[in-house]
């Protein structure tokens, strides 16, 4: 989905293999989507990643739960990618967007996470739910 939306856009990205690929490139992201591409959770610069790519697979699992609860794991996914800031992220739902810091969803918001995922990305916590 991710590779059509951007042929159909135009944009041009280059996906990178690992969590330390992303943070060794300069324009280094994770992108974090639900819904097979419906919905872009996040748009993470790999640089400001101050959590284990597990802690990052963690964090979709639980946004994905909680923006579409019945969707089958398969429907979620964490790519790698070099993009410039100001770059557009395709997907549903507006698409994400390559930010000077960490983009959300308004969706995340919307559900009271801004802090708790921000806190997740910066190391400081395991998962959104913990304290």
């Amino acid at each position: 989905m991710r590779d059509l939306l951007a042929d159909v856009g135009g944009a041009s990205f280059r996906r990178l293999p690992s969590l330390e690929a992303a943070q060794s490139d300069p324009h280094g992201i994770a992108v974090l989507e639900g819904d097979d591409g419906g919905t872009v959770y996040a748009v993470v610069p790999a640089r400001e990643a101050g959590c284990s790519l597990g802690a990052l697979q963690q964090l979709l699992v639980d946004l994905d739960e909680r923006v579409w609860p019945h969707n089958p794991p398969n429907m979620r996914h964490l790519y790698f990618e070099s993009r410039r800031e100001g770059e557009a992220v395709p997907g549903g739902m507006g698409g994400g967007l390559v930010a000077a810091g960490v983009w959300l969803h308004p969706e995340v918001a919307r559900l009271g996470l801004t802090d708790a995922v921000l806190d997740v990305i910066a190391g400081k916590r395991a998962r959104v739910g913990d304290p």
